[in-house]
């Protein structure tokens, strides 16, 4: 009989062992689960880190084109305002040179008309 219970005692220690290893089993798995998720969770935050890196790209380069047209509409407006300004620099010219033209015409009929009045009238 002891040796029966001794068969008993030393099934039930199998039984326990095996549920232990059971047990230990479960646990290692739960730990690599973890692992995994722990991993996953740092690819997450590092695929973030990279959109936001990339957003931040795309807004500095958006910037960069607004900025850019902006220059070139400035610098257009300067070159329309430079054109302007030698357009009334000639026109400006013309008009000195048409007064000039006008005044000697003016000069020229008065030395004529002072040459006819001493001519029609001389002093007496």
């Amino acid at each position: 009989m002891e040796v029966a219970a001794l068969e008993v005692a030393v099934m039930e220690k199998a039984v326990l062992i095996q549920k232990q290893q059971k047990v230990g089993s479960l646990f290692q798995m739960e730990v690599s689960a973890e692992k995994k998720a722990l991993k996953g969770k740092k690819q997450l935050k590092l695929e973030v880190a990279a959109l936001e890196v990339e957003e931040e790209a795309v807004m500095k380069k958006a910037v960069e084109e607004v900025v850019e047209k902006a220059v070139e509409e400035v610098e257009e407006k300067a070159m329309e305002a430079v054109v302007v300004a030698v357009e009334a620099g000639v026109a400006v010219v013309a008009v000195q040179e048409e007064a000039e033209v006008e005044e000697a015409e003016v000069e020229e009929a008065q030395d004529e008309v002072a040459a006819d009045e001493a001519t029609f009238f001389p002093k007496l």
